[in-house]
């Protein structure tokens, strides 16, 4: 039998939530994936009050300290234990996409400054290039009409996201997001230092070098992968 999406969801969060201790302090992610993972660390601690987060997004934010998890902000003589993400696509070289949420930055932020960093990602995240996900571009709202114009030069679309009422959607930190398609056969480190050197880009979802561990499901089990040389996809 072959696992569902959402049941593949729940395995990896059980497998991650393994890697958590009491009086940790963890990254914690944004995602469908990563909700799952906030119930399940709620049944395997109880009480939660022993581990704190550094979170991602508000709405992680919010969703840990329903269940008494003490919230902490970045500061500079913190690092997270551990940070445990999803992924919305994953290539054999371990570098991904993320932000479909819309919280590219902040997860960015808080996994390079994380001492270990953990994403789950289910079968149907694994793919032989990135590109079928939309890449998610966050950019300041000033001129970024202009700051499009820059994109379309690099992608073969770019439509600027909006919420399900037809707004403009906003990041957390109030930036505006353009989702672009990757042209095909493109050098991803290089389409990353072409973003940095464009004014009015923030970041984008691009992660490369980011995976400490990558949790996935193979035949129904969760697989740990380290590095590209284990990959099976």
């Amino acid at each position: 039998m072959t696992l569902s999406q959402n049941e593949q969801k729940k395995i990896l969060a059980v497998k991650a939530a393994n890697f958590v201790e009491p009086g940790m302090l963890l990254g914690l992610g944004t995602g469908s994936t990563v909700d799952i993972l906030i119930s399940t660390l709620g049944e395997k601690f109880g009480d939660l009050k022993t581990l704190e987060i550094v979170p991602t997004s508000l709405d992680s934010a919010d969703k840990a300290s329903k269940l008494g998890v003490k919230i902490l902000e970045p500061k500079s003589d913190l690092s997270p234990d551990l940070l445990i993400d999803g992924a919305d696509e994953v290539a054999p070289d371990l570098s991904m996409i993320k932000g479909g949420g819309g919280a590219l930055l902040w997860e960015k932020i808080v996994a390079h400054n994380s001492k270990r960093r953990i994403y789950m990602a289910d079968s149907t995240k694994l793919v032989r290039e990135l590109g079928h996900f939309l890449l998610p571009v966050e950019v300041v709202s000033f001129g970024h009409e202009w700051t499009s114009m820059a994109l379309k030069k690099i992608f073969s679309a770019v439509t600027i996201r909006k919420t399900a009422e037809g707004e403009i959607f906003k990041t957390n930190s109030e930036n505006l997001i353009y989702d672009c398609q990757i042209v095909d056969d493109i050098q991803i480190d290089v389409l990353d230092a072409d973003l940095c050197r464009i004014p009015g880009v923030v970041t984008s979802g691009l992660f490369y070098g980011f995976v400490d561990i990558l949790l996935t499901v193979k035949s129904e089990n969760v697989i740990e992968i380290y590095e590209p040389r284990d990959v099976f996809w």
